[in-house]
């Protein structure tokens, strides 16, 4: 009996012991897998931490701003085509921008140009408004804005603009030179379309004008001014030069211009544009040396009338033929004369001497009054002070 008792009691022992066992193990196991699970959520949770970081330090290289730490790739591709379209713009909104965007300001210096280009046709009507004078000049030089054509202060002979460009037109630069090179089959040369470009103070008030020089071939060359008006650029003068006719434009817009249609006849003129823009003439002469055959002067009814010459000493003579207005079918002619020696200079008379009696009579039977120099030049020392301007003979 008590060896039953006691295999009882040990085998009831056993059961406990496994059962310990089982317990430690379960529990072990139990401890093994929530560590792993531990590890598991550990990573994850770093994983996504490297992936919110990362995305954070993506949008805020990308626009420079803190706003955007919850924005994924959509919102960096918006930021950076703003931050595209701010630079081509100037915008100051960007200064704290990155490295990606200084790649995307080099790429849209292109589109900036483009968009100038397509504003500038705006900017030549008469609603354009604001535009700077200097901004337009700089986008006509470029190509990228136009002139309007309005026939004012036309002074042309070869070069007629008039014959090539339509009045109220809009024109590019490389339009004008094509229309000009329409002119002559003559101008179609190697040298076409060289053009400079000076900045001038039309009337010294301080807001600038252009002066544009272009040359057509070896004989023939043109000036013209531009100015901004109402917001548009204006062809306020043009005026061509070639082999016997030179004209020049001061930094000012003072014009002089000076040639000879003849071995002995000399031409001479003088002219301004005013801070408006306008065209004004003052005066201009013909000198007429050692005289050939008949002298032809305009009465007082500007018509040409003979004045013999024979019997004079015509080749110590010089007519001096001086006019006020720029349109030779409306000019009033103002003559005098004075004796030139061998060498053709000047031989000074006493101011009120008006020349050989002889020449005097014939001047007044054909109608024509003949001056003395210093009446003469009274006048044209008037005609420069209504514009408070200086005259100096010479």
């Amino acid at each position: 009996m008590k060896k039953l008792v006691a295999f009882c009691l040990m085998f009831m022992m056993v059961i406990a012991l496994a059962a310990c066992s089982s317990k430690t193990e379960s529990k072990k196991s139990d401890d093994i897998t929530t560590e792993v699970a531990k590890e598991d959520i550990s990573k994850e949770t770093e994983a996504d931490d490297i992936s919110v970081d990362t995305d954070k330090t993506v949008s805020d290289d990308a626009t420079g701003n803190k706003d955007n730490e919850e924005n994924g790739a959509a919102d960096i591709s918006v930021e950076t085509d703003k931050t595209a379209s701010d630079d081509s713009t100037g915008s100051k909104e960007n200064e704290e921008t990155g490295a990606a965007d200084i790649g995307i300001g080099t790429e849209t210096t292109v589109t900036a140009d483009t968009e100038i280009s397509d504003d500038s046709e705006d900017k030549t009507g008469a609603d354009s408004g604001n535009a700077e004078p200097a901004d337009l000049y700089a986008e006509f030089k470029a190509g990228t804005a136009k002139v309007r054509f309005t026939g004012s202060g036309e002074r042309s002979s070869y070069l007629d603009l008039s014959s090539c460009l339509e009045v109220g037109e809009l024109y590019s630069v490389d339009e004008l030179i094509a229309a000009i090179e329409t002119v002559d089959p003559y101008l179609n040369t190697d040298l076409n379309g060289y053009i400079t470009y000076q900045d001038i103070d039309c009337g010294s008030d301080g807001i600038p004008e252009l002066l544009m020089m272009a040359s057509f071939g070896d004989e023939f060359s043109i000036n013209i001014v531009f100015k901004e008006i109402d917001g548009e650029l204006r062809i306020c003068y043009d005026q061509d030069s070639w082999s016997r006719c030179y004209t020049e434009v001061s930094d000012t817009g003072f014009i002089t211009t000076s040639g000879s249609s003849g071995a002995s006849v000399h031409d001479y003129e003088e002219a301004f544009i005013d801070a408006d823009g306008n065209y004004v003439f003052l005066y201009g002469f013909t000198e007429n040396m050692t005289l050939f055959g008949d002298f032809y002067a305009f009465n007082a009814d500007n018509e040409s009338v003979a004045i013999p010459t024979e019997g004079l000493d015509i080749e110590h003579i010089c007519i001096m033929d001086y006019y006020f207005e720029p349109d030779y079918q409306d000019r009033t002619h103002y003559y005098y004369c004075i004796e030139i020696d061998d060498d053709f200079s000047e031989v000074e008379w006493d101011e009120d001497y008006k020349g050989d009696e002889e020449l005097v009579n014939r001047f007044s039977e054909a109608g024509v009054d003949l001056y003395t120099k210093s009446e003469v030049l009274k006048m044209v020392e008037e005609k420069r002070a209504e514009y408070g301007l200086e005259f100096k003979y010479v």
